[in-house]
């Protein structure tokens, strides 16, 4: 039975890696439609908030709607994908985040926005396990960083799509324009992923059936896996209290510090393409060296660019700051993730990536809600900044403990 299975995890993956750039390609294009849809409420947040006059509490709720639709998108669509297949997942959740994507330039008030970024968010969370187990599952062991990295480049490059567009914003209407392309790029992938992703790829009818047969919690937390799964949660969603931070308020505290909207666009840009460039870049060493060494050294240069951000008022300090902020905060997630995915057996790895994102969802939530009411208490930019830094600390100490056990599952 323990060599049936064997054989078909082995045929599996060779289905899988023979068209494995094509599906590893695809994935980091979807990842850049995903970046833009995320970030596209911060590079508008200024002209929204004037535009139905909206209060920084309001604003905080806006940003984490999205992120919160993507806690249950991730959970959900993470374990549907092991028993029905990544592809068909992934699909309907590329449908679902395009279509209101489009929907959010229809908003007439705020409540009517929250709903939309909710339901914008659904898809979302569906999108990104699946995204980062085809990536995982389309390379061999040993290149399992590079793919994770290479595809979650692709965010950074979304964010800076989206925040160049901002940035070309002709009057008070114009964010209209940002979820335009959000909501038309990934309707136009659809056909792509229909002709080069096989439709259960890798997986069989048995795989399918053994994820019915093995419980959410056995996925999780059996064989050991405990810890592991908890110290996971733990990192991913302090990483993401930092990163969402970042994404939704720093072109608002940017502008707050005297800059024009343009300029603050142009920051978001510099955090993003430092973010695509560091992350794969993180993936390429993360593969070299030792992981223990690399998660010190990316989370070492969070806190220095966090302290440096919040010290920061001139131009050049703030652009190297964001960049370099972009680079780690972006490439710890696909640090992360990397060393997660292959701690989990192929039948479950949906399950506990699904899981892994919605946890990081928990963080994408609570970041931008307490930097909200923290601003509106009346604490300084530098404040908001430097409360980041013990957070980044648990961050760290929780992957290193997560990564304790060497072994890994094919």
């Amino acid at each position: 039975m323990e060599s049936g299975a064997s054989n078909l995890r082995a045929g599996a993956d060779t289905g899988q890696r023979s068209n494995g750039l094509a599906i590893l390609v695809l994935c980091v294009l979807i990842a850049v439609c995903e970046g833009g849809d995320v970030q596209a409420i911060g590079v508008t947040a200024a002209q929204i908030e004037r535009a139905f006059h909206l209060s920084p509490s309001q604003m905080g709720i806006i940003f984490s709607a999205s992120v919160f639709g993507m806690l249950p998108g991730s959970l959900i669509g993470g374990r549907l994908a092991d028993i029905f297949g990544r592809r068909q997942v992934l699909l309907f959740s590329m449908a679902i985040f395009g279509l209101f994507s489009l929907a959010t330039t229809q908003i007439w008030d705020y409540s009517s926005l929250v709903v939309i970024r909710f339901l914008t968010g659904v898809g979302l969370g569906g999108a990104m396990p699946n995204l980062i187990v085809l990536s995982c599952e389309s390379v061999s062991a040993e290149r399992r960083g590079t793919a994770v990295s290479a595809m979650y480049a692709g965010n950074p490059i979304g964010g800076a799509l989206i925040a160049f567009v901002a940035s070309l914003n002709g009057g008070i209407d114009a964010w209209h324009n940002v979820f335009y392309v959000g909501g038309i790029l990934p309707i136009v992938l659809i056909p792509l992923v229909l002709a080069f992703v096989p439709a259960r790829n890798g997986q069989s009818a048995t795989h399918g059936a053994e994820s019915c047969r093995t419980s959410i919690s056995e996925a999780l937390f059996g064989e050991g896996r405990g810890l592991t799964t908890v110290s996971v949660w733990m990192s991913i969603t302090c990483t993401m209290i930092v990163f969402y931070f970042m994404v939704n308020w720093m072109p608002t505290l940017i502008m707050g510090r005297g800059l024009s909207h343009a300029q603050a666009s142009m920051t978001q840009v510099c955090f993003n393409l430092g973010g695509a460039v560091g992350t794969f870049a993180v993936g390429v060493v993360l593969d070299a060296f030792s992981k223990r060494k690399v998660v010190i050294a990316v989370f070492s240069l969070i806190f220095a660019g966090l302290i440096g951000l919040a010290n920061s008022y001139s131009m050049v300090w703030l652009l190297v700051f964001i960049t370099l902020l972009g680079v780690t905060s972006i490439g710890a997630q696909s640090v992360i993730y990397a060393i997660a995915a292959p701690r989990y057996p192929f039948s479950g790895r949906g399950t506990g990536i699904g899981a892994a994102v919605g946890a990081a969802r928990v963080g994408g939530v609570a970041g931008p809600a307490a930097a909200g009411q923290l601003l509106a208490l009346g604490k300084s930019a530098a404040m908001v900044i430097g409360a980041s830094v013990p957070v980044a600390v648990v961050a760290a100490a929780a992957i290193l403990i997560a990564y304790r056990r060497p072994e890994e599952r094919e």
